[in-house]
């Protein structure tokens, strides 16, 4: 942590020219060689130690591991995109169903303000406006290379290889996702997540003790075929040479949460960029070495976050109830709460991945309690803030406890709201 720490930092000065430069409206230079301020190593692609992972069926016999297309000189660069518009809101909750398991709650927050209010007094949107158009031009003036790790392990799965060894591999390369490569296209065609293992689960378990034969038997490549209506066609990815404000928009834009970086020359998958690695990327060289009045700005006041429509779980409430809340509302962790609405832990979809770990995804019908006691012992508990905390504070916190979200609850501690890293990259960069 310590290295990719310092990989993204650059010195004071040097960042106080980037800041000022972007002021005054002038146009870096992305030459390292000419300005060396604008860049925190070398645009030699060689100077990042990335080391790929295949989990294949069985060796290619014949092929290149990887055979992108040289592009031509004329040819610039250019993300991939889906060939649907996602919906950009989050799906209302009708009701909370007859299953006494879930609840759903309407906050009392509802937030409509013209001004916005600082700790020490009023300040205009315009002076927002253009710190957020700054941010959003320091991002536009670094390319996605620059905000890679020193060093990247990519763990890449065969479409042919069986999903219960692919789900292994995760879990004992202790990731998240990982991109599918086709060997008889000789392409990379998309990502394995958390999500595909949950919408596998809730397809084939039957009852407690029924063996999911499924999930034994089938392949990668089988399960993409049977759910090819709910899934786009086209990967969405990202070539290296373009900027992070390109990458940010993408990911804020498709509602996704993991970006492949690879290169459209090569075709070699480098690293998968996330709304972490991002904020991480600001946080170190913005918001840790400048004094903005966007930062001053309290959560109440900066209007952003769910209040509405919120789903929430009970310690009671089964695994498998919990499986279809993630499909349904499309949301990445449910908090926890007892009896009078107090937050007491929170169930996130990557805790999903301890059934395979554990290999207990034959019970589905036990507790979200009695689940998250095969927790790994890393987990520091539910972090938490108040509508009245500053947007610093708010920050500081996710960086400093490595969380992808925070519980928004009052004094008492009960649920009022949460706010994802989604929420705060949008309110930075007015993105």
């Amino acid at each position: 942590m310590e290295k990719e720490t310092s990989a993204m930092q650059w010195n004071t000065a040097a960042f106080q020219v980037v800041i000022q430069a972007l002021k005054d409206g002038s146009a870096l230079n992305n030459s390292s060689e000419t300005d060396p301020y604008t860049r925190g190593r070398t645009d030699s692609v060689s100077s990042t130690s990335s080391q790929t992972l295949l989990v294949d069926s069985k060796p290619l016999e014949t092929g290149p591991l990887f055979s992108g297309k040289p592009r031509e000189a004329e040819e610039c660069p250019s993300s991939t995109k889906h060939s649907y518009t996602p919906s950009r809101s989050r799906p209302l909750t009708s009701d909370a169903g007859n299953n006494s398991n879930s609840s759903f709650a309407s906050s009392p927050t509802v937030m409509h303000r013209t001004r916005r209010k600082s700790e020490d007094g009023l300040f205009t949107d315009s002076q927002i406006e253009e710190e957020q158009d700054t941010l959003r031009r320091f991002l536009d003036n670094f390319t996605c290379y620059d905000i890679m790790p020193v060093s990247v392990k990519m763990v890449v799965l065969d479409t042919q290889l069986h999903v219960k060894k692919a789900f292994a591999a995760l879990v004992q390369n202790h990731i998240r996702s990982a991109p599918l490569w086709d060997s008889r296209k000789q392409q990379f065609i998309g990502m394995l997540t958390v999500t595909d293992f949950i919408n596998i689960l809730l397809k084939y378990y039957v009852s407690s003790g029924s063996k999911m034969e499924e999930l034994e038997e089938h392949r990668i490549q089988t399960w993409r075929d049977m759910s090819a209506e709910k899934r786009p066609d086209i990967l969405v990815c990202m070539d290296p040479s373009l900027s992070v404000w390109d990458a940010l928009k993408m990911l804020l834009g498709e509602r996704i949460h993991r970006l492949p970086v690879i290169d459209s020359y090569t075709g070699n998958a480098l690293c998968i960029l996330t709304h972490k690695r991002i904020l991480q990327f600001i946080y170190l060289n913005v918001i840790e070495k400048n004094q903005m009045n966007i930062l001053r700005l309290k959560l109440a006041d900066a209007q952003i976050g769910t209040y509405e429509n919120l789903a929430f779980i009970h310690p009671h409430t089964t695994l498998s109830c919990t499986l279809k809340l993630f499909s349904k509302h499309r949301v990445s962790a449910l908090p926890i709460v007892n009896e009078d609405g107090t937050v007491i832990d929170i169930y996130a979809k990557h805790d999903v991945i301890n059934l395979a770990r554990e290999r207990t995804y034959n019970n589905l019908d036990v507790t979200v309690i009695d689940a998250l006691r095969h927790r790994q012992n890393d987990f520091e508990g539910v972090q938490t803030c108040l509508l009245s905390h500053t947007m610093q504070q708010i920050v500081e916190q996710i960086f400093t406890a490595n969380v992808h979200r925070l519980v928004v609850v009052d004094e008492l501690g009960r649920l009022k709201g949460v706010l994802s890293l989604s929420d705060i990259l949008s309110f930075l960069t007015r993105a």
